[in-house]
């Protein structure tokens, strides 16, 4: 999609050719060998915003945060992917979504096999099993009957269901600059931990 530039300062040239001299003006951070150098832009980005709502639904996600790993709190700077082709514009708003968790589910009701399917094993077994295998299938019949009539304790048995957790609503942003494929948005408001890779949505 592109590639990030960290603004590390400001240098100016003191002798033209290849290789060129430039004296270091100013540093926000270490300087470091390797590092770019390209000219200062001449686009004219504005610093008035008009906060508003995107003209039709979007939907995509935090790609990076600024200064940061992966927990993001307010007033700080993310990127997006979401750009100009899809009609993103300085100043539009977005709901940000804690995206949901999957999760082991040891409380609640566990899998429970259909009667099909508990049909069907019956009859291989009758057909293929052995005396060893029939006892076996008798005590495990057993169990589940008894946790379908204790469920209070069945819960503690050692069935695990995996299910995925609701979105929550956690903040919003506003974007401040596009790119054709991403945008830099500042994170106004929090209403619970933001992270990376957490949704992005038109309010």
């Amino acid at each position: 999609m592109g590639y990030e530039a960290i603004y590390i300062g400001d240098a100016t040239i003191q002798k033209e050719g290849d290789p060129a001299s430039a004296l270091i003006t100013v540093v926000d951070r270490e300087v470091m060998k390797g590092d770019r150098l390209i000219p200062q832009s001449d686009e004219d980005i504005s610093t008035e915003f008009v906060p508003r709502s995107t003209n039709s639904e979007m939907e995509g996600n935090i790609l990076s945060v600024v200064d940061g790993v992966s927990q993001i709190g307010q007033y700080q700077i993310v990127v997006l992917n979401l750009g100009k082709e899809q009609g993103l514009e300085t100043g539009n708003v977005l709901g940000v979504y804690q995206s949901g968790y999957v999760v082991d589910d040891k409380i609640g009701p566990n899998i429970q096999k259909s009667e099909a399917q508990k049909a069907a094993e019956l009859k291989e077994l009758e057909e293929n099993g052995t005396i060893i295998s029939k006892l076996a299938y008798g005590v495990v019949q057993g169990v589940e009957a008894f946790n379908e009539t204790f469920p209070h304790i069945a819960n503690k048995q050692d069935k695990v269901e995996e299910i995925t957790l609701p979105e929550e609503y956690v903040g919003v942003l506003m974007v401040f600059r596009t790119f054709d494929k991403v945008s830099y948005a500042l994170v106004m408001e929090t209403q619970g931990p933001v992270h990376v890779f957490d949704t992005v949505r038109s309010l």
